[in-house]
């Protein structure tokens, strides 16, 4: 038990709040991040988060999707505001949260309301994490563009957001936008070389792990020894993967043909066309042949 959750199980047996002094002194000896999933959405962040849970020398945030670093409001509370999701850390070596979202370069929030979403060209979630800790390591996982995106269209459905409900429709608008207007753009989140070449920039090659999804779905448990190795933990020959995280599973929650909307030929041509250079650039950060992730 943490100092935390003694000091609120002793006041509330005397119907006391926990000071805002005790909070303090609990968390002043967490250390900021020293790792991050930062993308990409719907490629696995979630089976990682729950496998890096597991491990001993890892302390992740209870809740998985923090969306701190990319919002205004909750970055400008301050380091202890951050510390304050990870009250159940007891020394481990690795403390860290996972936020697909911060991925996407230059997409901020104003507030929690996500209808405050904006986009920056001087700021991002990427630039506030490194301004917190510089020797931060960041994990992305990444997915055909083409897959992700009609997931992501599916999900979106699902939560019951403001949508078209043809996907073509959605993605032909989106590409018109695209120069114009990042936010809520399904064809620039997908502009990995964007996205990926910025968090290199930030923190430097080294410091940034890069995953292929595929790979992560049909081999995980090699997937998370690259992890382990990445993150100078033990070997996950001790680590237990939730049964509910196997491949099969997982290739079943992401799977974009679970809905009845499907990329057009001519959507894919134009994607093709404006995605080829992430594609080829994603080959060689990889070091693998991608082209199961083109669709024509």
């Amino acid at each position: 038990m943490n100092i935390l959750e003694r000091t609120t199980m002793r006041l509330s047996q005397k119907s006391l709040k926990v000071p805002a002094s005790i909070l303090s002194m609990a968390v002043k000896d967490i250390p900021p991040p020293s790792v991050i999933i930062s993308g990409a959405t719907r490629s696995g962040s979630t089976t990682i988060y729950s496998a890096l849970s597991e491990h001993p020398d890892v302390s992740m945030s209870p809740r998985k999707e923090l969306w701190f670093f990319n919002n205004d409001e909750k970055f400008q509370s301050g380091l202890n505001s951050y510390k304050s999701f990870f009250t159940d850390f007891e020394g481990e070596k690795v403390v860290g949260e996972s936020t697909p979202f911060y991925l996407h370069k230059g997409i901020l929030f104003r507030k929690s309301n996500r209808e405050t979403i904006y986009y920056s060209e001087n700021d991002s979630a990427a630039r506030r994490i490194h301004e917190w800790n510089p020797e931060c390591k960041i994990i992305i996982c990444l997915r055909s563009p083409f897959e992700r995106i009609e997931s992501q269209f599916e999900k979106n459905l699902t939560q019951g957001k403001k949508l078209p409900h043809d996907i073509n429709e959605k993605i032909k608008d989106d590409l018109e936008k695209i120069d114009s207007e990042k936010t809520n753009n399904f064809v620039y989140y997908n502009k990995y070389k964007t996205h990926c070449d910025h968090f290199i920039d930030v923190f430097g090659r080294d410091r940034v792990l890069f995953l292929n999804f595929k790979k992560l779905t049909e081999n995980p448990k090699s997937i998370f020894e690259t992890i382990c190795n990445f993150l100078e933990i033990d070997n996950p020959s001790l680590l237990r993967i939730p049964k509910n995280l196997n491949s099969r599973s997982l290739y079943e929650h992401t799977r974009p043909d679970r809905f009845q909307g499907h990329l057009s030929t001519k959507i894919l041509n134009a994607l093709s066309l404006t995605l080829k250079d992430d594609v080829e650039f994603c080959q060689d950060l990889l070091g693998e042949d991608l082209g199961d992730w083109m669709r024509i």
